[in-house]
């Protein structure tokens, strides 16, 4: 299936908020809907693929489950693979790589990898087999730095190759018709202060309007005028008591990410938020499905 433009969703957040579960999850739902999904890991390690026990795919786009491919693109890398192929000095890339001088002078040189990295995500979001491309950026302050490359490209190499290239991929970040933003948060204090500020940044660069994920949400088993009588439960102590006071605890954690789910409103001004469920143990296949089923359920 090919669509008339690419379809670029893109997903950031603060580490260790469960932004691959969440970028995975959603194109598996996606992918589960007819939807012929890429998603793109821009780091040097895969790990949706380990995710759904596939190998990581690295030169190619690889399908990992029906209607749902990978790719991990790691940005040093594919600045250095830029400088090979564009520099006209094809006997001293040779001794530069050898040495490994061309990877040194691919980090060092500012927007490069950032710049060359979009450039990829953008040519495989045009690619006629998916109709949507899901993008797992790098944690916060990285992403942040990275949609902001082209920008830069465009005024810092104005006339030059590098401007060219950042001005049609600057104006596909900042049309909504292709381009969405999803910040991943948790309810604890600084990933929702973390995002709260990358909702400012986002807005400040003149970026669509992004939407906020609520993961490992406190599911809402229990009802708040519950506690003080699954209180004097659990001061009976035994099996039931046990039971009763692990109770009480999750109407207590449900309040406190509800109390943060509602600053989070507040401050970014985004009444309607994507909620996932906190999973219990490791993120494996199942968990991500779980997670699919709950994306599709919850408002976005």
């Amino acid at each position: 299936m090919s669509v008339e433009r690419p379809q670029l969703n893109l997903i950031l957040g603060k580490g260790g908020t469960g932004k691959s579960s969440v970028t995975a999850a959603f194109g598996m739902a996606a992918a589960r809907a007819g939807v012929p999904t890429l998603v793109i890991e821009l780091a040097e390690r895969a790990v949706i693929p380990e995710m759904l026990g596939a190998p990581p795919a690295r030169d190619e786009p690889r399908e990992i489950m029906p209607g749902l491919s990978a790719f991990s693109i790691d940005p040093e890398a594919e600045a250095e693979r830029h400088l090979r192929e564009n520099l006209a000095i094809g006997p001293l890339i040779a001794r530069l790589t050898r040495s490994g001088a061309l990877a040194e002078f691919a980090r060092a040189a500012p927007g490069v990898a950032e710049l060359v990295s979009l450039d990829r995500v953008w040519a495989l979001a045009g690619d006629a087999r998916w109709s949507r491309t899901l993008v797992d950026l790098p944690s916060t302050g990285h992403a942040l730095a990275l949609l902001g490359a082209p920008a830069d490209a465009v005024v810092v190499a104005a006339g030059g190759p590098l401007g060219e290239r950042a001005a049609p991929l600057d104006a596909a970040l900042r049309d909504p018709a292709v381009t969405s933003l999803k910040i991943v948060t948790i309810p604890t204090e600084l990933a929702v202060a973390e995002a709260i500020d990358a909702v400012g940044a986002l807005r400040e660069m003149g970026l669509p309007e992004p939407s906020v994920v609520l993961n490992r949400m406190q599911p809402g088993v229990f009802h708040p005028e519950e506690a003080a009588a699954l209180e004097a439960v659990a001061a009976q102590g035994g099996p039931e008591g046990d039971v009763a006071a692990r109770a009480v605890d999750a109407i207590r954690r449900r309040a406190h990410d509800e109390r943060l789910r509602r600053e989070l409103r507040m401050a970014t001004g985004i009444d309607t938020l994507t909620e996932l469920p906190a999973l219990p143990g490791e993120v494996d296949a199942d968990g991500l499905w779980a997670l699919a089923a709950a994306s599709l359920e919850s408002p976005a």
